[in-house]
């Protein structure tokens, strides 16, 4: 393939920088690239001639960094789709290394890196392009998600539970007053148990910590601390350590660590101290010892419509579509092998709250400082517990968390029933795939809950293998028990495969946006509204007809559309492009109703499942087409589209990346030009706020939680400055300011003559601003700025409790403190799809 990209060490490149004629020939070289790139589409020469041209005329990098930035993104597309990776980071580089300022080749080159997982270099070039462009909210964005990656958001949780370190620090003391003196700390993170143990008198500390990332953290924090002396630490797994002078010179006698996950085992806890013991402790009985010394798991079978809803979707049909005989579920507890066996919420402040059907119970109980109950053999047996229901209810999931107990007198719980602390509860939903038998969920008082739960994997996963509800003698005899039952977790992957697809496997979000029956009417509002403008009735147009009928004040189009659907005729079906990467069932519904006569369904990967749907009401897949969102690229033959319907906004809060682009893209070409965006407008909002707990979720606080070790200057220069999925109605704030609108798109302006952010995002690096002001309701410190959008002209807003979104907040790197009757000066900016927000007060 003749396309190879210019590098600095070509001589036939030499003689042209050191050529007379050196403007002539850049030109020259100009003109090749932009025929290449734009005529001809082959983008690799293009870079090579548009790398050419820059070489010889450097003065050239600023007027053709966009084209530039263009040509690399297309040959980088072609070379992904070729899966010539080695190549794509060839060709980064030598741009790079003649255009080392070129922040958007610098971003991409962070995004590729990080999509194949090295985060660390991709880290490094993100804030490279930050550095040729500190407005560039992209790079900023996407250093926001690789500091997430590499140090995980429960950090800071963790680090600010003054109570846990409090009692850690206790008991690390009895521990080494009674001769356990030399310390292992496994999985150290920031290093502040290692810390505690020399504080506490320790003689000997060795500490490893796996992480890169997390590793540097601690050298620094060590450090800073003045303990570098009193601390070997490692960068490497237990696993990898020996006892040679290179990594511990000696056996320790006490083993210090927390790698618990939310259901206790996920972070390999038990594989790790079964190698401990048999390796690195000092043997003998009583010589040693393990912090925390045990752990009992409890688990509770629970109701909650918050994981009902992204458990399966609830209805059988929706809108002019039957689908009483598909299973729509989310891959969480699915059994394939994609979906993780459960997930994990804080129970204290899940949406809609929770109702314990049965007693906690005990499943587990784990001795960490006795290794031969460690074995696989033990932990490994499939556990069966007959559960006694005390009330009435929809037995959703079954909850699961633990009693951390650090030595014989101080435990740590994660119960939900118990203060909020660091940890989460581990969630097992009750899906259809491993019930046995049971047509619903519905419990009454006196029921038995029968779930079958396994430690597998090495013992690093709990599943829940099985469930039902009823009399155990009677599950037992319908063959339901975990004696005659199927534990296979691909055992649902296995029957899609075979072709028996009566289920449809989506995301948890999917599915809970499918439940959420305000999504579905911002949607079907403006789609209906929409289409009646497109109607005639009896030879009149649909508005005319309303009026008439004594319905033009009707607020609700949709139920207006639906009130005259039977006489409606469609001068033509419209063609319909969906954008919404969610399971298309308003699309799938506009086709069975006629409304529609195609569908194009962009990056939407469930062909199967829409097929089932289409196959159960008589769809003719001939209407479906299957595409993703190049809408520039895309051979139309000159054909248009009349609406295209987006999903706008994460289920966590954010734009989702890249959609106002891809809308617009949409519009310049493929969209008619009497074509409509649905839904038709996105107002954003926002309000400023006081609180700790989102501080404690993103920053270390302060040194007091940490024992007076100063962690805070280190560990924060990884804070991200954007929280998502935040409940404004259970967080614990205070509101400092009234909400405050910020600004508006409309989607379906034409652009003629307006300066709307529509119009703005045709070229997509043009900025968008918006200036509020606001007056301070009540005195303290802003820490974080929440915003939150109303979609579509039925205005749905995505901080309703009631739906299936969540929001998301800009915190503050400093309180800003305020007093009442201050005002505050609110600038939001949008620039490719992101939304940055920054505040000045005015007393």
């Amino acid at each position: 393939m003749d396309d190879q990209v210019a590098g600095p060490s070509s001589s036939a490149d030499s003689t042209c920088v050191h050529s007379s004629s050196t403007a002539a020939q850049s030109a020259k070289y100009l003109e090749q690239a932009r025929s290449l790139c734009f005529n001809q589409k082959n983008y690799g020469r293009a870079v090579h001639y548009y790398l050419l041209s820059v070489k010889t005329d450097p003065s050239l990098k600023s007027a053709i960094k966009n084209e530039l930035s263009v040509a690399v993104q297309e040959f980088v597309d072609e070379l992904r789709s070729a899966g010539e990776l080695e190549k794509i980071i060839q060709v980064y580089q030598s741009v790079c290394e003649i255009c080392p300022e070129n922040e958007f080749v610098l971003n991409n080159l962070g995004s590729f890196l990080y999509s194949i997982g090295y985060v660390d270099e991709a880290a490094a070039y993100f804030l490279q392009a930050l550095k040729s462009d500190p407005t560039n909210n992209v790079s900023s964005e996407n250093l926001q998600t690789v500091f997430s990656a590499l140090i995980e958001r429960w950090h800071y949780k963790m680090i600010n539970d003054a109570e846990r370190n409090l009692r850690y620090q206790e008991v690390v003391q009895q521990a080494v007053d009674a001769g356990n003196d030399s310390v292992l700390d496994v999985g150290t993170g920031s290093g502040l148990l290692s810390m505690i143990a020399v504080r506490c008198g320790a003689k000997n500390v060795v500490a490893c910590e796996q992480s890169k990332a997390m590793c540097e953290i601690a050298t620094n924090v060590i450090s800073q601390n003045s303990m570098c002396h009193n601390i070997n630490l490692l960068h490497t797994s237990s696993h990898d350590m020996t006892i040679t002078p290179d990594d511990i010179n000696h056996r320790p006698n006490l083993m210090v660590t927390e790698i618990f996950d939310a259901a206790l085992f996920g972070e390999h806890i038990i594989p790790t101290v079964r190698d401990v013991w048999s390796r690195l402790l000092r043997p003998g009985e009583g010589v040693s010892t393990i912090i925390p010394g045990s752990a009992d798991v409890y688990v509770c079978v629970i109701e909650c419509q918050y994981i009902r809803q992204q458990t399966s979707f609830l209805e059988k049909s929706f809108g002019s579509l039957s689908i009483g005989n598909i299973d729509i579920v989310g891959a969480t507890g699915s059994g394939v092998s994609t979906g993780d066996p459960y997930t994990t919420l804080d129970m204290h402040s899940v949406k809609g709250g929770y109702t314990m059907l049965t007693t906690p119970t005990k499943i587990i109980s784990v001795d960490f400082n006795k290794p031969e109950t460690l074995s696989e053999d033990v932990l490994g047996r499939p556990m069966e517990l007959s559960l006694n229901v005390l009330r009435p209810g929809s037995a959703d999931a079954v909850a699961v968390w633990f009693d951390l107990h650090l030595n014989d007198t101080v435990t740590l719980t994660t119960s939900p029933t118990a203060a909020p602390c660091c940890w989460e509860q581990a969630i097992f939903p009750l899906s259809k795939n491993n019930n046995k038998g049971q047509q619903s969920n519905q419990t009454t008082a006196g029921d038995h809950m029968i779930i079958a739960i396994q430690l597998t994997e090495n013992s690093t996963c709990l599943r829940l293998l099985s469930w039902a509800i009823g009399n155990p003698k009677t599950i037992t005899e319908n063959g339901s028990g975990i004696s005659n039952s199927s534990s296979d977790p691909n055992d649902l992957e296995t029957r899609l495969c075979a072709g028996s697809v009566d289920t449809v496997v989506s995301s948890d979000e999917a599915v809970r946006k499918l439940n959420d029956p305000n999504y579905a009417f911002a949607i079907l509002h403006d789609v209906h509204a929409c289409l009646t403008k497109r109607c005639v009735i009896d030879g009149r147009n649909f508005d005319t007809v309303m009026a008439a009928d004594g319905l033009a004040t009707i607020a609700d189009p949709a139920a207006a559309f639906a009130y005259r659907l039977g006489d409606i005729g469609l001068r033509a079906p419209v063609s319909v492009i969906d954008m919404t990467r969610v399971f298309p069932l308003v699309s799938l519904h506009l086709l069975k109703a006629g409304l529609a006569s195609r569908v194009l369904l962009v990056d939407q990967s469930d062909r199967n499942g829409v097929h089932a749907v289409c196959r159960e009401n008589g769809i003719p897949t001939t209407a479906l087409s299957w595409g993703d969102a190049k809408f520039d690229k895309m051979n139309t033959g000159g054909e248009t589209w009349d609406v295209i319907v987006a999903d706008l906004i994460e289920p966590s809060g954010r734009l989702r990346s890249g959609v106002l682009e891809d809308i617009t893209l949409a519009k310049a070409f493929v969209l008619d030009l009497d074509g409509v965006i649905i839904p038709s407008q996105l107002t954003l909002h926002s309000v400023c706020i006081q609180s700790e707990e989102l501080q404690a979720m993103s920053s270390v606080i302060d040194d007091y939680r940490t024992l007076g070790f100063k962690i805070a200057d280190t560990m924060n220069e990884f804070m991200t400055t954007t929280h998502q999925d935040i409940d404004l109605l259970s967080l614990s704030h205070t509101s400092l300011t009234a909400p405050v609108q910020l600004f508006q798109i409309d989607l379906n302006e034409s652009g003629e003559n307006s300066t709307s952010v529509t119009e703005a995002l045709i070229t997509s690096c043009t900025e968008c601003h918006a200036i509020t002001t606001t007056s301070v309701i009540e005195s303290g410190h802003i820490t974080a700025v929440p915003y939150w959008f109303t979609v579509g002209a039925s205005n749905t807003s995505t901080a309703d409790s009631a739906t299936h979104w969540n929001v998301a907040a800009v915190l503050l790197k400093r309180p800003l403190h305020v007093v009442k009757g201050d005002t505050v000066e609110i600038t939001a900016t949008l620039k490719n799809s992101c939304v940055t927000i920054t505040l000045e007060v005015r007393k």
